[in-house]
């Protein structure tokens, strides 16, 4: 059992140091690197993306996950921890080769001509790129339902369980619903609100004056900017710790 399940950490271990390398290769492309860097990173994402789902289908580790289901095992954390490695690898193993490495091209170019597309207001130019990305997540979908369709009653379900799992199409339409007839009366009491204290939102501000607001709000925060940090993109988002 130890001998299995130290193999199967040493495996992951090493799919979760691909994982890093490629979030900060895609960091780097948001934040830091100069338009013209763009096809080549492209092309060396989608490269590490591919080698990185061919790990996780590999023979080699389903093998060890069919000799670890048949072993005792009475730790509840081993348990969970064995059950997430079969749930990744399971996932994965519905997903040709190349319609990942499709996925990873198509988002990239969308999202590097989105740049210069959004400062343009070029929409029409942005929809050919974003076509194409909708349609290999569709692709991506249809592929994930078909290899479970008692548990995906939908597409989007087959995705929704990548990010939220246990959760479904139908749960989402309840909180929307739920939105939908509690948030007037709430908008309405909020901006009621705002009239009687004369708050002011609006307004323009420069990028530094918005940098100096999201550092005090970190600082609220306790963010270790030994461990992180805080850059402008054109978008935001956040990722992982750098350690």
């Amino acid at each position: 059992m130890a001998d299995t399940y130290n193999q199967l950490q040493d495996y992951f271990q090493r799919l979760s140091r691909i994982q890093h390398a490629i979030t900060f290769l895609q960091w780097d492309q948001h934040v830091m690197m100069p338009p013209r860097g763009n096809e080549s990173r492209a092309k060396s994402i989608a490269e590490l993306t591919s080698m990185y789902h061919e790990l996780l289908i590999s023979p080699t580790l389903a093998e060890l996950l069919e000799d670890g289901k048949n072993l005792v095992q009475n730790d509840d954390e081993i348990v969970r921890s064995f059950k997430e490695m079969e749930r990744e690898h399971l996932q994965a193993k519905c997903i040709p080769a190349d319609l990942v490495k499709a996925i990873s091209l198509a988002g990239s170019k969308c999202e590097h001509g989105w740049r210069q597309q959004r400062k343009d207001n070029d929409w029409p130019s942005f929809l050919i790129n974003f076509k194409e990305v909708v349609n290999l997540c569709r692709q991506e979908a249809m592929a994930r339902q078909a290899a479970a369709p008692d548990k995906h009653k939908t597409p989007y379900d087959a995705l929704l369980d990548l990010y939220c799992t246990g959760d479904s199409s139908e749960l989402i339409e309840q909180i929307f619903d739920k939105l939908e007839s509690e948030l007037p009366q709430l908008i309405g009491e909020i901006i009621e609100n705002q009239v009687k204290t004369q708050l002011q939102f609006s307004g323009d501000f420069t990028t530094e004056q918005q940098i100096q607001l999201n550092r005090k709000l970190m600082d609220c925060l306790q963010f270790n900017f030994a461990a992180g940090r805080l850059d402008e993109s054109m978008h935001p988002f956040s990722t992982g710790d750098v350690g």
